[in-house]
């Protein structure tokens, strides 16, 4: 074993990044060995000035020079012992970069930055076009003519994505607010600011919601691109007791990595922190990995955006160049240079319009010819069937999921989405979210995250007060992106289980669904709370449409769902192999 210590230094603020360079280096000196960078407990800060910088294509996030203390390339069996410790940091950084690393644990330390990358402030007066509010000196900031420069170490930035309304009581996204107090991404061009005093801002805008005195606003300011920790090209990488304060982008970010798992980690606001944001986007995001991705006992609270997301990426067929070759596209902003797949691989290729799946093939060999685009041969010579404007499904990269003991609450969005085609298991977990707690999608038009679920089983969990926020029709949603005239005797998604569950909330939605093959929904509570507002009880318990063999029954309806339970379109009554209830639904 290979063995280095690193010992907080006497200056707390004094730049730990050297140190933690030169101890890199001198195990990659020793490669063979297996080995362990130790930090006795204590506090320790990181700076951009003497980082490592290399250009990374990070997925759903923005592509750039990212500069990391502890950027890892190459390393086999490492292991960074945290014993407790604060790592901070300070500027534009990614804590944590590994690439093409095998056997890595990371453990038993917190992330933070010492000014974050976004920041928050009291509403104190609100009229029809502007509102007033206080700003914390943690989040020094300046105002230039009619703009709000916001000060970050070694940079400035005016808004990016506008502004979001949190409550301090529930210390959970305002009820019903949306982005921008109800009037989404707010552009910065139409958003002016003037200085009242110290400390005290008017921002002018005509919101279409007004926010709440008393409430915090967090004031969005910098884009996805310091993640907390990024993974790409490796296998069997563990993050055991590591907790995320806070981060420029996703805390954890992974793509094309076989085996991960995240044990008694959290994303979370540091406690006495009194900010009401962790990370500035999801929590955790895995995409075009395989083997097992695994969150255990895991806590994720006020990120800005979802708790997981796991998916892969279909790319778009741009031109044929001859019977075996193909050039494939990289659609969305945020996929561009990702990794496409590797020789060998299986791809299936996909109709964007009915999500079917009309050819299979290898893949023989792939070249980049820019961040947007592909030459992709094949082993087979390419199915008549598949057009120009088709999209690929790397098939070899798709993981098994379980998602067991973990919390999620007070976030912006949506809770756990899921779009991968290995099994998946969803167990006794707590979830509220601001949408859905669940989403089960697939989009061949936009985002382009691709995936069915083949073998889902959510089960013992307890689903509480979701959807007082506009990002879901229901508790739990299943809804690839196929329109309703596209939807044929094709299903995309199959075999879906929802067992045994509670579902504690203020609305009569708990399951939409449509596209499904082989579905049952049993053993579960449906309760009803008045902790918010019911603003869409028009909606039914369960609304199902162009889907078969469903099964729903022993479930327990509440007295107070009885005049709404089931509704279906679209459905034959071979489809339907049993409905029952211990309370009986309507006729």
């Amino acid at each position: 074993m290979n063995k280095i210590l690193l010992s907080p230094n006497s200056d707390k603020s004094k730049d730990t990044t050297l140190e933690l360079f030169r101890s890199l280096n001198s195990i990659h000196s020793n490669e063979n060995l297996k080995s362990e960078i130790e930090f006795e407990k204590g506090e320790y800060h990181f700076y951009s000035d003497f980082c490592r910088e290399e250009f990374f294509y990070v997925s759903n996030n923005f592509d750039s020079l990212k500069r990391s203390p502890a950027l890892m390339s190459d390393f086999d069996h490492l292991t960074i012992e945290g014993n407790g410790s604060e790592f901070i940091y300070h500027g534009e950084i990614t804590p944590f970069i590994i690439d093409n690393c095998r056997h890595i644990e990371l453990k038993n330390f917190s992330i933070d930055w010492k000014r974050p990358f976004y920041s928050q402030g009291t509403v104190c007066e609100t009229h029809e076009d502007s509102i007033v509010i206080k700003i914390s000196p943690d989040y020094p900031y300046r105002v230039k003519g009619d703009k709000l420069l916001f000060l970050g170490e070694g940079y400035e930035e005016e808004l990016v994505d506008g502004i979001f309304e949190m409550d301090p009581r529930t210390k959970a996204p305002a009820y019903l607010s949306g982005d921008g107090c109800g009037s989404g991404f707010i552009k910065t061009e139409f958003i002016k600011f003037d200085s009242i005093s110290e400390g005290i801002v008017r921002i002018h805008y005509p919101f279409n919601k007004r926010p709440t005195v008393g409430n915090e606003l967090i004031l969005r300011h910098y884009k996805r691109n310091c993640p907390g920790i990024f993974i790409k090209n490796s296998s069997n990488v563990l993050l055991n007791n590591v907790h995320v304060h806070h981060a420029g982008a996703m805390g954890v970010i992974a793509q094309f990595t076989e085996n991960i798992k995240l044990d008694n980690c959290s994303v979370s606001p540091k406690k006495g922190s009194n900010r009401l944001f962790s990370t500035t986007v999801d929590a955790t995001h895995f995409v075009s990995c395989k083997g097992v991705v695994e969150l255990k006992n895991c806590l994720f609270e006020n990120q800005l955006d979802d708790p997981a997301n796991i998916h892969g990426i279909y790319t778009r067929i741009k031109e044929k160049l001859d019977p075996k070759t193909l050039i494939l596209e990289l659609v969305h902003s945020e996929q561009k240079g990702v990794e496409i797949g590797f020789s060998g691989d299986s791809v299936q290729f996909v109709n964007p319009k009915t999500f079917q799946s009309v050819s299979k093939n290898e893949m023989e060999s792939l070249h980049f010819l820019n961040k947007d685009f592909a030459v992709v041969s094949f082993k087979n010579e390419i199915a008549d069937s598949v057009d120009i404007g088709f999209v690929m499904e790397n098939t070899t990269w798709i993981p098994n999921l379980i998602i067991h003991g973990c919390t999620a609450r007070n976030n912006r969005a949506r809770g756990f989405l899921i779009t991968t085609r290995g099994k998946v298991l969803i167990e006794n977990n707590h979830v509220s979210a601001s949408g859905a707690a669940i989403k089960i999608s697939g989009d061949t038009n936009n985002w382009f995250e691709s995936g069915p679920v083949r073998e889902i089983l959510i089960q013992n969990n307890y689903f509480h007060d979701c959807n007082y926020g506009p990002w879901g029709k229901a508790v739990i949603i299943i809804d690839p992106e196929i329109e309703k005239k596209y939807r044929s005797e094709h299903y995309f998604h199959k075999n879906i289980t929802i067992r045994d569950n509670v579902f504690d909330t203020f609305e009569n939605a708990i399951l939409y669904g449509f596209s499904i093959d082989g579905f049952c929904f049993e053993g579960n509570e449906i309760k009803k709370n008045e902790n918010y507002k019911a603003v869409h009880n028009d909606r039914p318990v369960i609304d199902l449409s162009h889907s078969k063999n469903i099964r729903i029954e022993d479930n327990i309806f509440h007295e107070s769902t009885l005049n709404n339970i089931f509704k279906t379109e679209e459905l034959k009554n071979a489809d339907l192999q049993s409905v029952s209830s211990d309370l009986m639904l309507p006729q």
